[in-house]
């Protein structure tokens, strides 16, 4: 997990953003493997070689029965949004998870 600071951060678009206070938290650094969530749910099917691949297409029930059984919780909008962003070794809030210029390569985007 990395530890997020509270303080303000902009949230929203460009063109239409506003400051939020966030109280500091604690995130996952990386997303629930396939392998981990089948370690709660055992019923839970795996397709061959996703083992190690996150977990997707689970619903929020299920998401929020996971995190609980893990004691844990899901991040808020704005605790997404700031942890998505967060550069840990510079202590800000940057646009992209890699900085502040986008990079198409970097992301699943319909954008080109």
């Amino acid at each position: 997990m990395i530890y997020i600071p509270a303080g303000e951060f902009e949230f929203g678009q460009p063109g239409s953003k506003i400051k939020i206070y966030v109280d500091a938290f604690y995130i996952d650094k990386y997303e629930v493997s396939n392998e981990e969530f089948k370690k709660v749910f055992q019923n839970y099917n795996i397709k061959p070689g996703a083992e190690k691949k996150p977990v997707a297409q689970i619903t929020l029930k299920q998401a929020l029965n996971y995190a609980k059984a893990i004691n844990k919780d899901l991040p808020t909008v704005y605790e997404w949004e700031k942890a998505a962003g967060w550069n840990d070794r510079q202590k800000i809030k940057q646009t992209f998870p890699w900085g502040e210029t986008f990079i198409e390569e970097n992301t699943n985007s319909t954008e080109n």
